[in-house]
């Protein structure tokens, strides 16, 4: 997860080397990912977040890049 976090942030690309694109979507319809799915998935990060006492512009930062994920993700209303 932290080689596909570094790529995914824009550093460098070793997952992709590594393992391809990831294909989110793809890698994840046989899950239902509806708006609570999505929320405790972002409950998980925020409290990641918090156990690695990220704050201040790199929080926010990372909060709104999350949320848009979280947001793609979703295959349920």
């Amino acid at each position: 997860f932290a080689l596909f976090l570094v790529g995914w942030l824009g550093g460098p690309q070793d997952y992709v080397a590594q393992h391809g694109h990831p294909r989110l979507r793809m890698r994840h319809m046989h899950v239902t990912v509806d708006e609570s799915m999505r929320d405790a998935w972002l409950r998980s990060m925020r409290r990641a977040l918090d156990q690695q006492a990220v704050t201040g512009e790199l929080r926010t930062f990372l909060e709104q890049r999350f949320a848009q994920v979280a947001d793609f993700m979703r295959n349920q209303p």
